[in-house]
């Protein structure tokens, strides 16, 4: 891939990353009009530890890690469905987990078509005496 499809591709995953955070902070802490009158339970409360927080860091990790944060945020989906399973005794049939991955792919991706030692960082000059 070419250095500018490569400049191209980390912008569009960055971008899209704090767009997928925006709006994941605008559901995590904006007022519930539905809000039922009981305390979370202990899935539900495992659930929002391991996928918002965890897809998130890794996405904000990616951007000077991209693989190690894009392999955590996208790990963050398994590690839900099997944490589901196990407290819930059933599979959460819905693609919207899916959906807030398109940044980690996308780093996922980079991070095998960006040079090795490459951070999205400009190159810094070394002077030579």
């Amino acid at each position: 891939m070419s250095q500018r499809g490569v400049t191209v591709l980390r912008w569009t995953a960055r971008i899209s990353s704090l767009v997928l955070a925006a709006i994941v902070l605008l559901m995590m802490f904006s007022p519930d009009p539905y809000r039922e009158p009981r305390p979370l339970r202990l899935d539900e409360i495992i659930g929002l530890a391991i996928f918002p927080w965890t897809m998130l860091a890794g996405t904000l990790l990616a951007w000077r890690r991209p693989r190690v944060g894009s392999l955590i945020a996208i790990g963050s989906v398994p590690a839900l469905y099997i944490v589901q399973i196990i407290l819930r005794g059933s599979f959460p049939f819905s693609a919207f987990f899916l959906v807030p991955l398109i940044p980690a792919f996308l780093f996922l991706w980079l991070s095998f078509v960006e040079p090795k030692g490459t951070t999205g960082a400009e190159p810094q000059k070394t002077t030579s005496s």
